[in-house]
C-alpha cells in the first residue's frame, strides 16, 4: 500500500589504507540522516525545489537503517572497517570495481539481497578527485540498462565526501559536495534513477 514504509539495512564497508582514511563513525551516522531526511523528503531545504518538480516531490516511504546482523548472524553496527594495501581504487579511465572484491585489496560485500552495500574508499587517481561516487541498481532493473554481476551492486563514495561537514573536504569541488548529497546522488542510481540532464538514452 503507499503507506507501507520499507525498511532498508544498510551496510558502509569501510576501506583505508591510512588512519585519515578511516572516517569516524560520526560521518556515517549523520550521512544516514541525510539519506533518511532526501529520500523521505524531510530536508531542511525543500524550499529549494524546483517549482516544475514541487507537485510531484513527496516521500518515497523509505527508512535507511544500519545494519544490525552481519551475514553469520552476528551483531554489527553496520559499519565494517577493512584495513588495505591498496592506497587509491581510482583508475585513469574513470572507475573500478576493485573497491568490492577481497581478491583486489577491497572487500566483498555482502548478501545485495539483504543488504545495500556502501563501499567508501579514496577514489582518486594520481592524487586527483575525479570520481566522488558512482552507482549500480541490482541487475536486470527495468530503468537502468546497464548490467552489473550481483556482487558489485551497491554504492561506492569517496571517503572526503562522506556524510556531511566532513574535515577532508578541503577542496572548491569537495567543500561544494559536502552535504552528504553525494550519497543521496548515488542512492539514487542504485534505486535506478538516471541523470534527467544526460542518460535519456539509456531509460
Amino acid at each position: 500500500t503507499y503507506d507501507t514504509v520499507v525498511v532498508i539495512p544498510v551496510v558502509f564497508h569501510v576501506l583505508y589504507s591510512n588512519a585519515y582514511e578511516n572516517v569516524e563513525d560520526s560521518l556515517i551516522f549523520n550521512q544516514m540522516e541525510v539519506l533518511n531526511q532526501d529520500f523521505q523528503r524531510l530536508n531542511p531545504d525543500t524550499a529549494n525545489t524546483r517549482s516544475f518538480f514541487k507537485s510531484r516531490a513527496g516521500s518515497m516511504n523509505i527508512k535507511f537503517v544500519l545494519a544490525d546482523k552481519d551475514p553469520n548472524g552476528n551483531p554489527t553496527n553496520g559499519i565494517n572497517r577493512v584495513p588495505t594495501t591498496v592506497a587509491a581504487f581510482g583508475t585513469r579511465n574513470g572507475v573500478s570495481n576493485n573497491m568490492k572484491y577481497s581478491s583486489q585489496g577491497g572487500v566483498d560485500g555482502w548478501d545485495p539481497n539483504k543488504y545495500v552495500n556502501v563501499w567508501i574508499c579514496d577514489m582518486t587517481y594520481a592524487g586527483r578527485e575525479q570520481v566522488l561516487g558512482f552507482a549500480y541498481p541490482p541487475n536486470g532493473h527495468p530503468y537502468w540498462t546497464i548490467s552489473s554481476v550481483q556482487a558489485e551492486q551497491g554504492v561506492v563514495v569517496h571517503y572526503k565526501c562522506i556524510g556531511r561537514n566532513n574535515r577532508r573536504a578541503t577542496t572548491n569541488l569537495l567543500i561544494s559536495s559536502n552535504m552528504g548529497r553525494v550519497a543521496t546522488h548515488e542512492f539514487g542510481h542504485y534505486f535506478g534513477f538516471g541523470h534527467i540532464w544526460a542518460d535519456d538514452q539509456n531509460l
